[in-house]
């Protein structure tokens, strides 16, 4: 009994099509949450809340990935955004939604956390658009990380992770008035335009503004001051890289395009510009490559040929060498007609193709 008592609990079998999210158990939960919160125990509500949130977990990056918001912005990320809004989307929830005729419409819970976790990751997605832009390292100016004017709100809180991202930069001065001056640069780079400069200032401009106000602010000279905003373009872009997108290379091109073939296998071992010339070459041609096995046994019947040859090729000596190599008399013979086949110069080198000219003569 004490056995039977320890076996684990099996899990309780789901309803057909709800197999990635318990459909008709977590709605009765929805409903019992609504009405402990609507009654002001909201404390007591706390556990149904938290596994209706577990619940979902499930169904979150299995939609993403259906809707492809996961080409943009990793799963992980799309799914703690949805996530943190869940209590929001079940306050709004209508479990007893009529529609416009007065008439009870299905309003299931499935179906409603659906179209709320598709507006979030466009959200997500816009938001991530805004300061993930092209942009070259030949350009003079920097490009904001935080986006376009039109989109406020996004522009805040990009801002602030970008804020909160650099508090990890470091530089290779340790004078105060340095350090203070590629602060300010780096603060002002990154920063809305203050108030008094006009919205159609030039990159040329900003750059002259920023760097006459640091040399001024912090006693350096215009030259170092100059010095100083060029690194703080590098600093900024090197440690921004995982936020800004880089236009491909015609190589990453071709790993996304090949990802799920052994292409890329085959570049990480000859390199790019080898890999160029096969395609090149011999672009559109399958080439079935040996595998090791394949390559020994080949090796050894090179062997086994060889030691017949050099001892003469006589039925005697066929069947000893073969016995030696684990074969019959007629194997080792077959084995040895095919090797020298293989083996005959006229297969291998390189030969002129039109011969020599004096001779054909």
């Amino acid at each position: 009994m004490d056995e039977i008592d320890t076996l684990p609990e099996e899990k309780p079998k789901l309803p057909p099509g709800q197999h990635i999210f318990d459909n008709d158990h977590l709605e009765q939960v929805a409903k019992d949450w609504k009405k402990m919160v609507a009654e002001g125990r909201r404390n007591e509500a706390m556990p149904l809340l938290e596994e209706l949130i577990v619940g979902c977990q499930e169904m979150l990056p299995r939609l993403a990935q259906y809707e492809g918001f996961h080409l943009t912005v990793d799963v992980e990320t799309l799914q703690a955004a949805a996530s943190a809004k869940i209590e929001g989307w079940l306050m709004a929830w209508k479990p007893d939604y009529k529609n416009a005729a007065g008439n009870k419409a299905a309003h299931g819970l499935f179906s409603f956390l659906s179209k709320c976790a598709k507006n979030a990751f466009r959200s997500e997605l816009s938001k991530v658009n805004q300061y993930r832009k092209h942009f070259y390292t030949s350009g003079e100016n920097l490009e904001k990380f935080y986006g376009e004017t039109d989109y406020h709100k996004f522009r805040e809180e990009a801002t602030q992770e970008v804020r909160d991202y650099l508090k990890d930069l470091s530089v290779r001065w340790g004078v105060d008035q340095e350090m203070g001056c590629v602060r300010f640069i780096v603060d002002s780079i990154t920063e809305e335009k203050p108030p008094g400069v006009e919205e159609d200032e030039s990159a040329t401009e900003t750059r002259e503004r920023i760097t006459r106000s640091a040399a001024y602010a912090w006693c350096v000279s215009l030259d170092l001051s100059k010095f100083f905003y060029s690194w703080a373009i590098y600093a900024l872009r090197d440690f921004m890289y995982d936020k800004i997108y880089i236009p491909f290379s015609e190589e990453d091109v071709l790993r996304h395009a090949e990802s799920y073939t052994h292409l890329p296998d085959l570049m990480d071992i000859i390199g790019w510009e080898k890999t160029k010339r096969v395609i090149a070459t011999l672009g559109g041609t399958r080439i079935k490559l040996p595998t090791v096995q394949q390559l020994g046994r080949l090796h050894e019947n090179y062997r086994m040929s060889h030691e017949i040859q050099k001892e003469g090729d006589d039925p005697d000596t066929v069947e000893r060498v073969g016995k030696k190599y684990g074969k019959s008399q007629k194997t080792a013979q077959q084995v040895y007609l095919e090797m020298s086949e293989i083996l005959d110069h006229k297969r291998c080198g390189e030969h002129p193709l039109y011969g020599d000219d004096e001779s054909d003569s």
